[in-house]
């Protein structure tokens, strides 16, 4: 695993907030806030626990876009900063990850050349968020089989954190697979796939960033007003200075 500190902003819901009867959308939110302070959290410990936990809320927050109800109330539009390197190919699709161990029975009693790309390595480029949902990240064979960023986050939320039930495999033929730390039917400790929830949680974490600080913003004028505000950005906005004093500290 990436051994480097990994240290990013953490976001605190007001505690008596909590307590009070809320409306929907200030109930989303704080989920919202929980989400990404326990993605932080789970990078941090960085376990293989953690990281398939995270790839869970990875893909509630990216694939099934729960995001986007938030992003659209707060005007906010994401863009992620990931790795210009392009390693070519074509990703397997989603059905093929639902079925990802008769898709690389090919591969058994080979030695196959694997590959992968360091999303949060320089140069960077700006992605929308179906463009990083996209990029592929591992590789093997002459890219015969790649993984994107959807594949990695699916495999691990559905096969191994148990998002969704998927074929099983079947672990008396495991060692005819020569896949090393890139072994998508093993996640231990140093697992490339876990590397790379690591590397989207670090990226989704500071593209994520301003919107955070925005919905904090608005939690902390809800509790301090107890009034239900508009839906609109202006009127739910309080000043930077004033919600830093709330929050206690500066607001990047």
């Amino acid at each position: 695993m990436d051994k480097r500190p990994f240290t990013p902003q953490q976001w605190i819901v007001p505690k008596q907030l909590r307590n009070k009867s809320v409306i929907s959308r200030v109930s989303r939110e704080i989920f919202f806030i929980d989400c990404l302070n326990d993605l932080r959290n789970c990078a941090i410990y960085g376990s293989s626990y953690n990281l398939i936990r995270a790839s869970v809320l990875l893909r509630m927050l990216l694939l099934d876009r729960g995001i986007s109800t938030i992003a659209k109330n707060y005007e906010f539009k994401l863009k992620l900063l990931a790795n210009a390197h392009d390693m070519g190919g074509t990703n397997l699709t989603s059905k093929q990850i639902g079925d990802v161990w008769n898709v690389l029975k090919p591969l058994q009693n080979r030695a196959p050349s694997l590959s992968h790309l360091t999303l949060i390595y320089e140069p960077l480029k700006e992605h929308t968020l179906d463009q990083f949902l996209a990029r592929t990240c591992i590789s093997f064979g002459d890219k015969e089989f790649n993984f994107s960023v959807a594949n990695v986050i699916k495999l691990l939320a559905n096969n191994h954190g148990a998002a969704h039930l998927e074929s099983s495999f079947d672990s008396s033929q495991l060692d005819s697979f020569h896949l090393d730390d890139f072994n998508p039917f093993s996640i231990n400790n140093g697992n490339k796939f876990l590397l790379k929830i690591k590397e989207i949680i670090m990226i989704v974490l500071e593209a994520l960033k301003p919107l955070a600080n925005d919905v904090l913003i608005h939690l902390y004028q809800y509790d301090k007003s107890e009034i239900q505000h508009s839906t609109t950005h202006e009127a739910r906005l309080i000043s930077k200075e004033e919600a830093e004093r709330l929050y206690g500290k500066k607001l990047s």
